[in-house]
């Protein structure tokens, strides 16, 4: 009987995990291009990169099939251009999305 009650207690902590999970990434920054950015995304089979150029902070995040997404740090654009990679996805990569600062 405890066994099932340490089931249940288990599956509804882990329910609620991911709900909040899913209210974290909703307030999540605006995907890129915007305002003073402008740029191109590039993935195929497990690595992929985007390349920006203007004014803002922005990051790179690869979305990966079968595990959790990977993403590099926030850089600061102030004219110019960077090319950011994030670290490959083990399986698949499913796309790259582009997340600038608000």
């Amino acid at each position: 009987m405890r066994t099932k009650l340490a089931t249940a207690v288990g599956a509804a902590a882990l329910i609620v995990v991911g709900i909040g999970g899913a209210q974290q990434a909703s307030a999540a920054p605006k995907a890129a291009p915007q305002a003073g950015l402008s740029g191109s995304k590039t993935w195929g089979n497990t690595v992929g990169w985007a390349t920006c150029s203007g004014t803002g902070t922005f990051r790179v995040k690869a979305i990966c099939k079968w595990e959790g997404d990977k993403h590099t740090s926030w850089v600061t654009l102030r004219g110019g251009s960077a090319k950011l990679v994030p670290p490959a996805c083990r399986f698949k990569i499913e796309r790259i999305g582009v997340h600038q600062s608000v």
